[in-house]
């Protein structure tokens, strides 16, 4: 498996030495880190951070605080769970590059950091159909019919892919990619590829 650099911030001692057990046989290389000690690292690249938003019961604010500071230099994935969504909301508006389940396999939990890696996002379906029950609809979003071209697009960016490797899937260029995401974005109301994907799924879009 391709390695990936990981700040992993988990207040939860057991959960930390697991989580790292984990993480390090996916080939990760791991630094660990409380909710307290990873406000200091806000400076420094670390690659991506995986913040379990479950040991932050009742401190919204604190998450909120720390993906907005984090997620500056470095993407943030967040690990929740589906009967406590309200901590994973407010990580993905804090700007947050996408969730995953603590129900996930090591290797849903590698691709998910892979994309957030590469700049992309990674959309847990299970915990995002939970979400979407939460959310007010995209008013906006429907009005406006896709392409064909643009629903593939849309199709590939919810999986988690960047924008290289869905140009290589439907055998175009970076550049025509990067302007199908933009009119996906015009299109839909959205501001980033998280909400995108949100999107996608909330209209049945995710399958191409």
């Amino acid at each position: 498996m391709k390695p990936v650099s990981v700040l992993l911030i988990e207040d939860s001692l057991l959960f930390r030495y697991a989580l790292e057990a984990v993480l390090r046989r996916i080939g990760c290389g791991v630094t660990t880190a409380t909710s307290r000690e990873a406000s200091n690292y806000g400076e420094r690249a670390r690659g991506v951070v995986l913040l379990d938003t479950v040991t932050f019961p009742g401190r919204n604010e604190e998450i909120a605080a720390l993906v907005k500071k984090l997620s500056r230099l470095n993407p943030v994935v967040l690990l929740g769970r589906e009967d406590r969504l309200e901590p994973v909301l407010v990580g993905l508006k804090a700007g947050a590059a996408g969730c995953i389940n603590q129900t996930a396999t090591p290797k849903e939990l590698h691709h998910a950091l892979l994309s957030a890696a590469a700049g992309g996002t990674w959309c847990d379906r299970t915990l995002f159909r939970k979400i979407l029950r939460a959310l007010p609809g995209f008013t906006t979003a429907g009005q406006r019919r896709l392409t064909r071209r643009q629903e593939e697009v849309l199709h590939h960016l919810v999986r988690g892919e960047t924008n290289r490797e869905i140009a290589q899937a439907l055998g175009l260029s970076e550049q025509a990619v990067k302007l199908h995401v933009s009119n996906l974005l015009r299109k839909t109301g959205t501001t980033n590829r998280t909400k995108l994907s949100l999107y996608a799924i909330q209209q049945g879009l995710e399958h191409a």
